[in-house]
């Protein structure tokens, strides 16, 4: 079954292209009051946009991981050549997984979130990827050890697939990184309990040290519920500003069509549907520089921002493109989200 044969085209199996978003499972939803807080203390704003985006890393990964991984089972199954340029990104994920939750846990336990019983069982249920992200930051250390120990440097990675709830069949998959030696032994899951299919029990081990990437991020999802709970209850009566805006600009590139003809910048506001109102912030250099804001390209009323920054509302019951001109003497011109509004 696990079969790698080098003789490989370039592309994906036909079966690997059709699997890479079957998973598509969000811990963080849209509505989870971690994208939606109010106005806070800016360090405990900051700590929290830095939670959540550490969860929300490592749950991509994740979902990327488990479709590649029913790809690779599906490939195997159908007998179906698979690409050695296919290991890379699937290790990326796994390792990528390591790397977030291990960040997530020093944020954790710098705030004081780390006093509360079900951060401390995420905290112990995570300990082997501390161990592991320790050996794999101080890889040019470790590389004389394992090399005296016959270990692959980026390690393996093994899981359980099934193909169907009816198949009293399980198969176990193993992915080994980097060049075969003679004499390696690798970790073969044992087909014990339950299995939640298609794809399972996702364990990496490397450098002596074996991770249940699969339990990992089942604790990851508990620990989400516990802090959206918490927050829903300490923020249920303050109006949230919102999250994750994005800018942008159209600018006009080479000859300008006339030396009298006005030349404006476009910058499209893009925000939930929800909102009402945009919190914009802006920067000019240098400083004395002035900028033209219109809110249509026949705004015959622009606003005048002058140097060096500022912040202004916009009201999103109008347009959401914006045009600006810089005028003479302005080099840098920035534009960018503080927020967003909605009406309750």
């Amino acid at each position: 079954m696990c079969s790698f044969d080098g003789r490989t085209r370039n592309r994906l199996p036909a079966s690997f292209e059709r699997c890479l978003y079957l998973f598509y499972h969000m811990i963080v939803n849209d509505d989870s009051p971690l994208r939606r807080l109010p106005t806070l203390d800016p360090r405990e704003t900051a700590l929290v946009d830095a939670i959540r985006f550490a969860i929300e890393m490592a749950d991509h990964a994740h979902t990327r991981l488990r479709n590649a991984a029913h790809a690779v089972s599906l490939s195997q199954l159908r007998k179906e050549q698979f690409p050695k340029n296919a290991f890379a990104p699937i290790f990326l994920d796994a390792w990528s997984i390591i790397d977030s939750v291990h960040r997530l846990r020093v944020l954790l336990q710098s705030s004081l979130l780390r006093n509360r019983s079900q951060v401390r069982g995420f905290l112990g249920a995570t300990q082997s990827t501390k161990t592991l992200r320790d050996a794999i930051q101080h890889l040019d250390e470790r590389l004389e050890d394992l090399a005296q120990g016959n270990l692959p440097t980026w390690g393996a990675l093994a899981w359980m697939f099934g193909n169907h709830p009816t198949d009293h069949r399980a198969w176990c998959h193993v992915m080994v990184a980097g060049t075969v030696r003679v004499g390696q032994e690798h970790l073969f899951l044992k087909p014990e309990g339950e299995i939640r299919l298609p794809v399972d029990r996702l364990t990496l081990t490397a450098h002596g040290v074996e991770v249940s990437l699969s339990a990992t991020m089942d604790s990851v999802e508990k620990l989400t519920r516990f802090l959206e709970d918490d927050i829903r209850s300490q923020t249920s009566n303050l109006q949230p500003v919102g999250s994750d805006l994005l800018l942008s600009l159209e600018i006009p590139w080479g000859e300008s069509g006339g030396k009298n003809q006005r030349s404006l910048n476009k910058a499209t506001l893009s925000v939930p549907e929800i909102a009402t109102e945009a919190i914009v912030q802006y920067d000019i250099q240098p400083s004395g520089g002035k900028v033209l804001l219109y809110k249509t390209l026949d705004d015959q009323c622009p606003v005048a921002l002058e140097g060096p920054g500022g912040e202004l509302r916009v009201s999103l019951t109008e347009p959401r493109t914006l045009y600006y001109e810089m005028l003479t003497g302005v080099d840098k011109f920035r534009l960018w989200s503080a927020g967003w509004k909605m009406n309750r």
